[in-house]
């Protein structure tokens, strides 16, 4: 475990400390909470539901709700997981040297949410809109490698949560077209 440690340890220096320069200390603290900014938050709402009205119709309500609850539940699970592995965040552990570009909202490190829920987005919008898995998957991994320059995570919690919100992603993507297909047979 301490060469995992170690590894880790180096890819948080190397991307938190020998890549930093003016430009990734602007834009990265500013990407990193684009979902506390009300009207990116508002504006993405209004363009996903939109679109999947548009694609779907009345289904595209449960696409929709479907969505809601895949980053419900990987944000949820993610909170439960951090209070148990209590992992402290870099900036908290003098080894590490970090240089804390952005607040953080609780000291747990493992794994990052942020990273947990925007895969968990890219992976199911990626399912109904694949021409759109690009621009998604490209945002998800800004945000997650912003959590580890701006000091607050450790490439691995990125990592994880990542894997992680895949793994939400299918589910629930994999849930709903079940429940067209139950429906579908009750209505045949």
């Amino acid at each position: 475990m301490d060469f995992l440690y170690q590894i880790d340890l180096f890819l948080f220096k190397l991307i938190n400390q020998a890549t930093a320069n003016s430009a990734f200390d602007w834009f990265f603290p500013a990407i990193t909470d684009q979902h506390l900014n009300k009207w990116f938050s508002i504006s993405v709402v209004v363009i996903v539901f939109s679109c999947l009205i548009y694609k779907f119709k009345k289904k595209g309500v449960l696409y929709f709700l479907f969505l809601i609850l895949t980053v419900s539940a990987s944000d949820f699970s993610g909170a439960k997981v951090k209070r148990i592995v209590n992992r402290p965040r870099p900036f908290q552990i003098l080894e590490t040297q970090a240089i804390k570009r952005s607040p953080a909202s609780t000291n747990t490190s493992f794994y990052s949410n942020h990273a947990t829920n925007n895969f968990a987005f890219a992976t199911y919008i990626s399912f109904i809109f694949p021409e759109a898995k690009l621009v998604l998957f490209s945002f998800a991994s800004l945000i997650a490698y912003s959590r580890v320059y701006n000091g607050v995570h450790y490439p691995t919690d990125v990592l994880a949560g990542a894997f992680i919100g895949i793994l939400w992603g299918f589910l629930f993507h994999y849930l709903l077209i079940k429940l067209f297909s139950v429906i579908q047979r009750r209505t045949t």
